[in-house]
């Protein structure tokens, strides 16, 4: 067993075995001051909770992306998807909101099409998702939850249970649990969706009270609004008693309807499963509210005691991860996975490609090495037939009227320095895996047995490279054949709705010549597998082509007959015609890139916007002095005149349907230039400058600063280029 093994005390329950190593209070307060500027917040005491009020945070701890509003998916059959994040303790400086430069790529999680929901979870009392995280996750669609735990270590239990008596309008007299309220407001706050309530220490007898307890899950419940989530973890029982139930028992029923949602312990069996869903239907519940646990650590080599175990009994986890979330989803229950970061932990170098069979089903790399020692290959089979993907819904990619991708990864090597860049909170909206059935190589859409066709993520411009490549021996291809008419393969799925036109914009580069009279490659389907090539390609001087086009709700056959049924107002996949191409296909070619794609609708607001009062503010949080870039945005009016940013409304009252920002307006994020060099992007209207630009400003050189504004769709505002004034010696960086 590997070191890294022993940091999963939420599966390995060694919490009390170890003695408390907390550090002295002025290491623990310079720690709080480096995390601050990276934007981590969290809580670590009942007090600190308590004491918190909204002028605490701070503007790089917050997310500006709202949560995209995508459409459900429709595969009954399969599993809604949890991830339970628990990366070594977490709060990394890779996950930092204005990006950090790393020796190599972290865990990121390239899936979020099939994940329904995700947890960032760390030992502390009140974890706070990083607003990094959030920003990915909002602009993919998927809600974000932080953790409130309790461990066997922690103090004041409590002061959970503490409320005070509140008399309403209607003279009623209600209970208020102050650390509910809390909770809610800090979501509220920082900009996630809910949490995840894991109480792992029984209370005090005299204090024990359950009608308390469920009051207290209730409000948060309730107090999290419509759009929020709360979910209890199957840790303490209705009898003040930490006893995994491992399934749905009278135990921890209580819970689930006081919640909404319920996460099971993963040593669970077919037993659990089948009764979980008959006490689901005797009690009228939900079957996707209880999640069943999935522990990814559990395919590892296991200490003697307290040995991990998730189904398949037998290795389980891991590779073989897939095969509980079949049975899960066989059974119309949902999925929470604990440490799906667990390759990139415990396999060092070989931790993408270990992820990539995990979710995909591909194969594991030659001389796979892990903390398992020499006898590693006997925990970590292959599994080619079962991904987790293969089993996990997949939500349609954006929302009903709106859909972009820039195709930036929260990775990427800088061309000048050779350096890895991570920037999480940048990573866009991925193509995904499109066939599962084959789930042998990524990205199979349309091949004979020796031809298929994938996509590669590019940097520097940020771009998809599709290409063609013939099968490596003994794989089999898709079914679909590559001779034949309209072979178009799918990038994204989507659920766009054109009862009211939606305007489509590419802008990509052919790395082949059209066919005669072809002017267009980006392909359309709607719901009832009716294809259309939109043909109103456009060249550029540079060599690119723009797609520009709308799309209205009675859409064309490729024959030329009208599509009358509501299906055909549905688009629910983007692509590629490979029959726009003079090439014969038989031979492996690089086809195109793409380098954006925005659907939206047809008449939006025309509002002009400008970023101005460029200056530099001496700051001194939590007694550590340090000075920040600030700006401030504006709608512009006229030549002369700017007022505000708000939500743009139509004539009728409705709201432009676009994402918008509470924090940041318009703008999904803002790209900071020093003397014409890019040095980082912000999420916030403030940025704290790299240390690499304090020599410069104590010396007293010229440092002109523009601020490039980048909207939700990918429109750039630039302000105009600034002077800094002459700044104080005793900048303070991290």
């Amino acid at each position: 067993m590997g070191w890294k093994d022993v940091l999963k005390p939420i599966r390995d329950r060694l919490d009390d075995l170890f003695p408390p190593n907390e550090p002295g209070q002025k290491q623990r307060e310079a720690r709080q001051r480096r995390d601050l500027l990276k934007g981590f917040k969290y809580l670590e005491s009942f007090d600190e909770l308590e004491a918190w009020s909204p002028q605490d945070v701070d503007p790089l701890q917050v997310s500006n992306t709202p949560l995209l509003p995508r459409e459900s998916a429709s595969s009954f059959e399969k599993a809604n998807l949890t991830l339970l994040h628990d990366y070594a303790g977490n709060y990394h400086d890779y996950e930092s909101s204005q990006g950090v430069d790393v020796d190599e790529e972290r865990y990121c999680c390239e899936y979020l099409q099939f994940v329904h929901v995700f947890v960032y979870f760390s030992h502390k009392l009140v974890c706070i998702p990083p607003p990094s995280w959030t920003n990915t996750l909002h602009r993919n669609g998927v809600k974000v939850l932080g953790t409130f735990i309790v461990e066997p270590g922690s103090s004041n239990v409590e002061r959970i249970l503490q409320a005070e008596e509140h008399e309403s309008i209607s003279q009623q007299s209600s209970q208020v649990f102050l650390m509910a309220s809390r909770l809610a407001q800090i979501a509220r706050a920082y900009g996630f969706d809910g949490w995840l309530i894991n109480v792992e220490k029984t209370f005090p007898l005299h204090h024990w009270n359950l009608g308390k307890l469920e009051g207290f899950v209730e409000q948060l419940r309730k107090d999290m609004g419509d759009g929020g989530s709360v979910i209890w973890y199957d840790a303490l029982t209705t009898e003040n008693k930490v006893i995994y139930q491992n399934g749905l028992t009278k135990k921890n029923l209580p819970f689930l309807k006081c919640s909404g949602s319920l996460l099971t312990n993963y040593c669970w069996d077919l037993d659990k499963l089948r009764e979980a869903k008959i006490m689901i239907r005797d009690n009228c519940l939900n079957a996707t509210d209880l999640l069943f646990g999935v522990d990814v650590w559990a395919q590892t080599k296991q200490p003697k005691q307290n040995p991990r175990t998730t189904w398949p009994r037998n290795h389980g986890g891991g590779t073989n991860s897939g095969l509980a979330v079949a049975e899960i989803a066989s059974c119309q229950l949902s999925v929470g996975i604990f440490g799906p970061a667990m390759p990139y932990e415990h396999f060092g170098r070989h931790g993408k490609a270990v992820d990539r069979s995990m979710w995909e089903g591909t194969s594991l790399p030659e001389g796979l090495k892990c903390d398992c020692g020499d006898d590693s290959s006997e925990f970590h089979a292959e599994n080619l037939t079962a991904p987790i993907t293969r089993f996990a819904k997949q939500f349609p990619a954006g929302s009903r009227y709106f859909f972009y991708t820039n195709f930036e990864r929260a990775f990427s090597q800088m061309p000048q320095t050779g350096k890895i860049r991570a920037q999480i909170g940048s990573q866009s909206v991925l193509p995904g895996l499109i066939d599962h059935d084959v789930p042998t190589k990524r990205h199979m859409i349309s091949g004979d047995h020796n031809q298929h066709c994938c996509t590669l993520l590019l940097d520097h411009p940020a771009r998809v490279l599709i290409t063609t490549k013939r099968l490596e021996p003994g794989l089999q291809g898709s079914s679909g054949a590559v001779s034949g008419r309209n072979r178009c393969f799918t990038l994204f799925k989507l659920a766009l709705s054109c009862d009211q036109p939606l305007r489509v914009y590419l802008r990509l580069r052919p790395l082949l010549p059209y066919r005669r009279l072809a002017v267009g490659c980006v392909s359309v389907t709607f719901a009832n597998d009716t294809t259309r090539v939109l043909r109103d390609s456009r060249p550029t001087d540079d060599g690119f082509h723009i797609v520009d086009t709308v799309l209205h709700e009675t859409a064309e056959k490729v024959d030329g007959t009208i599509l009358e049924d509501t299906d055909n107002t549905i688009v629910t996949e983007l692509g590629v015609s490979l029959d726009s191409f003079d090439h014969d296909f038989r031979n492996p070619a690089d086809v195109l890139e793409i380098y954006a794609i925005c659907i939206q609708p047809a008449h939006v607001a025309q509002n002009l916007y400008g970023i101005s009062d460029i200056h530099v503010e001496d700051r001194n949080e939590s007694h550590f002095k340090h000075m920040r870039l600030c700006w401030k945005i504006h709608e512009r009016i006229s030549k002369h005149r700017e007022c505000p940013v708000e939500h743009p409304r139509f004539p009728d009252g409705t709201l432009d349907k676009r994402p918008w920002s509470e924090v940041t307006g318009p703008f999904s994020h803002f790209r900071i230039r020093v003397n014409g060099e890019e040095v980082g992007r912000a999420h916030a209207l403030e940025y704290v400058l790299p240390q690499s630009m304090w020599g410069k400003l104590r010396r007293g050189e010229e440092c002109q600063v523009q601020i490039i504004g980048v909207t939700f769709w990918g429109v750039e505002w630039e302000s105009d280029i600034s002077d800094l004034p002459d700044v104080a010696r005793d900048w303070e960086f991290v």
